[in-house]
């Protein structure tokens, strides 16, 4: 038994058009995905040892620049509201931001700390 298939046109004649009406169309083979430009940002450069230690400054940086954007975000709100001007965050995303800096603070420190104790029993 045979099975023809039925195609209609698109736009690029090469590429048959699925439809379920006409029958079955196989499945074509995709064209190669482009490769992304994108890369993901890190403070560490060639320059740099990938090591612990940079790895641990470069998360440190990161996370105080944050934390610095959020307190000023949260400050200038408050300056806003206090002029009876529109700040830039409603109350809810303030709130958040408010909980988000200690639990940062917090995630910061406990690492540091963990770091610190493995090299005093490594030294020790």
């Amino acid at each position: 038994m045979t099975s023809t298939t039925k195609t209609k046109q698109s736009v690029n004649p090469s590429v048959p058009v699925q439809d379920p009406a006409m029958g079955f169309v196989p499945e074509q083979k995709a064209a190669p995905e482009p490769k992304a430009f994108h890369r993901a940002f890190s403070w560490i450069d060639g320059a740099l040892p990938y090591d612990c230690d940079t790895e641990f400054a470069a998360r440190i940086l990161s996370l105080a620049q944050g934390l610095q954007v959020c307190a000023e975000i949260i400050y200038s709100d408050s300056l806003a509201r206090s002029n009876g001007d529109a700040p830039t965050l409603n109350f809810r995303d303030t709130d958040c931001m408010m909980r988000f800096i200690p639990a940062a603070i917090e995630a910061m420190a406990g690492e540091a700390d963990d770091i610190l104790e493995f090299k005093r029993r490594r030294h020790a």
